[in-house]
This record gives structure tokens, C-alpha cells and sequence, in this order.
């Protein structure tokens, strides 16, 4: 997200940074909701809350959840 305001600076286009803010916001959602609990809260480092569910060990809901999110992304 970082990235994001330092392309929007660079770029001089605060829409092109608000536009890859979004994409990073909409890739870590449905990361919290299947990965491990392994993706930092706020980049604070060692000290920081690690998030997630852990769905992708689980097998057998690894593809129905995939396939609802999948779905809910792209509707």
C-alpha cells in the first residue's frame, strides 16, 4: 500500500494511486481468508499481528472456498 502513494507521487496521478491501492486491498482480503496466519497487519515487523484462517491446509475446503471467492470477486 506504500507502493500505492509512492506511485501516485511519482506518477503525479493520485487515480492511478488510488487504483493500485485497490488492487492490493482487493488481493489481501481473500488472502486473510485462506492463507495461514502469516500476513502482517500493519508492517510493524516482528512486534506486528500475523492474520488468517488457514483454509488452504484444510483440503477439502480449500476448493469450495476458492471457488466461492472466485465467484464473489467476479460478480
Amino acid at each position: 500500500m506504500v507502493l500505492a502513494a509512492i506511485f501516485a507521487i511519482v506518477y503525479q496521478n493520485s487515480i492511478a494511486g488510488l487504483v493500485f491501492w485497490l488492487g492490493a486491498v482487493s488481493h489481501w482480503i481473500p488472502d486473510l481468508v485462506v492463507s495461514r496466519a502469516d500476513l502482517p497487519f500493519l508492517w510493524l515487523g516482528e512486534h506486528d499481528r500475523e492474520l488468517g484462517t488457514g483454509l488452504w491446509d484444510l483440503p477439502k475446503r480449500r476448493l469450495p472456498s476458492n471457488t466461492c471467492l472466485s465467484l464473489l470477486v467476479s460478480s
